[in-house]
């Protein structure tokens, strides 16, 4: 009787060792990501763990979180209006126009993703009680690179990236993942017809990421941020 008693003290013990607190980074882009991302949420809920969900309400109208079984899950919206409905697949799902090509949503992603890291990065209260939750654990999609920034100022020692689609080509070159052009499946390149699109395209990819890059950099005060972030996250 005894043994059987110690040994299911011993069991909670481990399990409570092995149990994280979570912190899911989830920006509203779409149904999809949202869903993904929930989903991610769900499962390590049901493994025992702890994870609370930060929606970024990049469309403000969009109601769904993506989970059932998340503890916790907080709403953040930006300051002003952004320019999120300003892209092409929010104004009409039904436009043809290839993503890749679809310069004015870039520059509209882009837009609102800096808009969003500068207002959380100044939001005092956002930053002191994610750094006071104690999180071990941060997740968010890589498509932009603030979130682990604010992961890196709020002292979360583990970070992970999620991606709902296949890795980009600029996302591998950031992180220094090979990506011979040769054979690896390209997301931007296929259906361009011209070099000169296809540079002024890259440009814009990285533009896009390396100024979020930048906004991230802030958190910590450091010009060492960006580098710390891309070996962590890699």
């Amino acid at each position: 009787m005894i043994a059987v008693w110690w040994l299911g003290l011993l069991y909670l013990l481990v399990s409570e060792v092995e149990s994280y607190k979570i912190l899911i980074f989830s920006p509203t882009y779409s149904h999809s990501h949202i869903h993904f991302q929930g989903s991610i949420a769900d499962a390590l809920v049901e493994g025992g763990h702890e994870v609370h969900i930060l929606l970024q309400d990049y469309d403000p109208k969009e109601t769904l979180n993506g989970s059932a079984l998340a503890q916790k899950v907080t709403h953040y919206r930006p300051k002003y209006r952004t320019q999120f409905h300003e892209t092409n697949f929010k104004k009409d799902a039904f436009d043809l126009t290839p993503f890749a090509f679809d310069f004015p949503t870039w520059e509209a992603l882009k837009n609102t993703s800096v808009q969003f890291c500068r207002d959380m990065l100044s939001d005092e209260r956002l930053m002191t009680s994610l750094k006071e939750e104690r999180y071990d654990v941060g997740i968010a999609e890589g498509y932009t690179y603030c979130q682990f920034g604010i992961f890196h100022a709020v002292n979360i020692p583990t970070k992970i990236v999620s991606l709902a689609i296949s890795m980009t080509e600029n996302l591998a070159d950031t992180w220094g993942i090979p990506s011979p052009k040769s054979y690896v499946v390209s997301e931007f390149k296929p259906r361009q017809r011209a070099k000169k699109e296809i540079l002024a395209n890259e440009n814009s990819v990285k533009t896009f990421n390396s100024k979020v890059v930048s906004a991230g950099a802030s958190a910590t005060h450091s010009s060492k941020t960006t580098a710390l972030i891309l070996m962590e996250v890699s």
